[in-house]
């Protein structure tokens, strides 16, 4: 994760704080930012991970976010909040042996790492 060799830097939008932001598509970066925002104060989420087509060139105004997440409390998922107008799917409790983990370790973008 945080590999930054294989993303581009894309401009960041106003008002716009999350860390690398610059590595995440301009069209996202505001429901990123509100997302991040909420499970920044969640002190069950241990680390915020962005990936997927949000985190490179191929995104567009249909695209979700797809965030991964690690937890404490499994049983205590976190939501996303209401004003977020993408869609977003919300990875939890993988194998790190499983492919879409090994996506999220070659092209995810560490918001916040908490463990």
């Amino acid at each position: 994760m945080n590999d930054f060799e294989n993303h581009a830097q894309l401009p960041v939008k106003a008002g716009v704080t999350y860390p690398f932001a610059k590595y995440t598509h301009p069209l996202k970066q505001s429901d990123i930012q509100l997302i991040y925002d909420g499970m920044i104060q969640d002190e069950n989420v241990l680390l915020l991970v962005i990936f997927g087509s949000t985190v490179n060139m191929i995104c567009h105004s249909n695209s979700d976010i797809d965030i991964y997440v690690e937890l404490k409390d499994y049983n205590n998922i976190p939501a996303i909040p209401d004003n977020v107008i993408s869609d977003v799917d919300l990875i939890y409790n993988i194998s790190k042996t499983s492919g879409i983990y090994k996506s999220i370790d070659r092209d995810g973008i560490v918001l916040f790492d908490r463990r």
